[in-house]
């Protein structure tokens, strides 16, 4: 497992190594994973995706589908150049967008639809608030 924090220096910070390796160790006993074999990233300013990463990834693994959506994920995603990545290993891009499909609908957020070939959504959780607005309104 490793803890790229170990190499940085500043007073105090062998306390924060500790907790990080310790949720590192528990992340990866609540999958009943091993260390050697797998890692887990626990840092909270972490998460970005890295596209860089990403189109050397799919260009080794040549996936056939790559998905995009995350529960918190703070920024827009790049979709015109995951939308190049795709396209250079004849992958599908899908973007799941249950989490900021109010966003993208307010357009907060980018829109997907024009890069995505496949783009899922709910409706639940909007239209619960749909419903609370019209019953608000109907008053």
């Amino acid at each position: 497992m490793k803890n790229w924090n170990l190499t940085l220096y500043y007073g105090g910070k062998e306390y924060i190594d500790e907790l990080e390796i310790l949720c590192q160790k528990r992340a990866l006993a609540a999958f009943h994973l091993d260390g050697k074999n797998w890692g887990a990233n626990v840092q909270p300013l972490s998460g970005l995706v890295d596209y860089d990463k990403l189109e050397k990834t799919a260009t080794l693994f040549r996936p056939k589908h790559i998905i995009a959506g995350a529960t918190a994920y703070p920024r827009d995603f790049d979709y015109p150049r995951m939308r190049e990545i795709a396209d250079a290993v004849g992958a599908f891009l899908m973007e799941d967008m249950a989490h900021i499909s109010g966003l993208v609908a307010a357009s907060v957020l980018a829109n997907p639809f024009e890069y995505c070939d496949i783009v899922t959504t709910i409706t639940h959780k909007v239209e619960k608030y749909l419903r609370s607005l019209k019953e608000e309104r109907n008053l």
